[in-house]
């Protein structure tokens, strides 16, 4: 399995062509994509890529990370909402990628938000 991320700066609707040139000619499995900058009111269907499905927290006014992993693959995602993360489990493995923002929105200091953080990843200490 190949998982890559990418820190796109200034959003993947920017850099979508060279997203989905690099799923296909590395033949990516899984991707997590920081600096989306996805703003709420975006159709996800404008990010589509070919043969890839894709996860983006949606509730946020502007999301920073987002993954895609290709359609044939059985996976569940699952997304927190407080701190940016977004995990991919499947039948044999979990990955996890996560955001760390330099601006804090739902949390007090950097430490709050890593202590939130270990709890999101806690989740998934039983997960192959």
């Amino acid at each position: 399995m190949k998982v890559a991320t990418w820190n796109v700066c200034l959003g993947a609707f920017n850099k979508l062509n060279y997203i989905a040139e690099f799923l296909k000619n590395e033949e990516i499995d899984a991707l997590f994509v920081q600096e989306a900058e996805k703003p709420k009111e975006m159709d996800e269907k404008l990010l589509a890529v070919k043969d890839y499905n894709l996860s983006v927290d949606s509730t946020k006014e502007k999301a920073r990370l987002i993954c895609y992993w290709k359609s044939n693959l059985k996976v569940k995602a699952v997304i927190d909402t407080r701190v940016e993360a977004i995990a991919l489990e499947m039948e044999k493995a979990t990955i996890i990628g996560i955001y760390w923002p330099f601006k804090l929105i739902h949390h007090q200091s950097h430490l709050e938000y890593l202590q939130e953080m270990v709890s999101f990843l806690r989740r998934f200490e039983n997960c192959p």
